[in-house]
């Protein structure tokens, strides 16, 4: 599809990505300098703590980050469909029989895949900085988290990373889709990167009481889904399936609101 592909280009060509993948490794440090403090606060052995890169992703408190990530991921294609409406590209577009329907598939999917690529490369990169300190995996697992290690020593730690950026990229280009949504009734960049932020926020906030299978604290930890249990796989795939479906739920309303919207002009 032409549109996708002009998409794509526009988020890997013009550089966008990079620096967004740039800022995700820079949360993950943030964090890590985070389980520093922690070691330094309760008297930890910080040979212990950093004893290896498994141990560090373990312990990372990355959840601290997650809304900051995700306004760092709307970057990507919120403000993109700002800039269409701004050049009169999407009347354009608006203006041709079907156009509508491809336009807002190729964002939904353009979305989906620079989020999930820039949050894995963003991973990848941190991973790179701090591999010359420190060992991929721990020489002793009783100093690492038990229940994590069979996983990972299972994936392997390029393949765990990207299964922790996968789940947790599905879910911000979920969150973030919701900036999409509201650039169309509110032209303005700010809103299209504070509402995916705040949508994150609420969500938590209410599934909190839900089962942890509807819970967007476990659908969004690779950590919780991937543990050293017999159903972790299907756990882990019913997490990805389901971001899949809701991102693909997201596309569907975003089509029918635009839809409506100018249908007759």
């Amino acid at each position: 599809m032409k549109e996708l592909k002009a998409e794509l280009k526009r988020g890997i060509l013009h550089g966008k990505i990079i620096y967004v993948m740039m800022m995700v490794a820079i949360l993950f440090a943030l964090g890590w300098t985070e389980n520093l403090s922690q070691a330094i606060e309760f008297r930890e052995n910080a040979n212990v703590v950093f004893s290896s890169i498994q141990h560090v992703l373990y312990v990372l408190y990355f959840d601290r980050f997650k809304a900051v990530m995700i306004a760092v991921l709307s970057l990507l294609c919120a403000g993109s469909v700002y800039e269409d409406i701004s050049s009169g590209f999407f009347l354009f577009q608006k203006l041709r029989v079907g156009r509508i329907e491809r336009y807002v598939i190729s964002k939904i999917a353009a979305n989906m895949f620079l989020v999930t690529t820039a949050t894995i490369g963003g991973i990848w990169l941190f991973v790179a900085f701090v591999r010359p300190l420190m060992p991929l995996v721990g020489n002793n697992p009783q100093q690492d988290i038990v229940e994590y290690y069979d996983i990972y020593q299972t994936l392997g730690p390029i393949l765990y990373l990207a299964a922790m950026g996968l789940i947790f990229g599905l879910s911000a280009s979920f969150f973030t889709s919701f900036g999409l949504w509201i650039v169309f009734y509110m032209p303005d960049r700010f809103a299209a990167h504070a509402i995916s932020f705040l949508v994150y926020y609420g969500l938590l906030s209410i599934t909190d009481f839900l089962p942890r299978e509807l819970d967007v604290w476990n659908l969004t930890s690779a950590a919780k889904m991937l543990r050293m249990t017999d159903s972790s796989f299907w756990n882990y795939l019913y997490s990805v399936s389901l971001l899949l479906v809701l991102n693909a739920i997201s596309g569907i309303v975003l089509w029918k609101k635009l839809k409506g919207r100018y249908e007759n002009g």
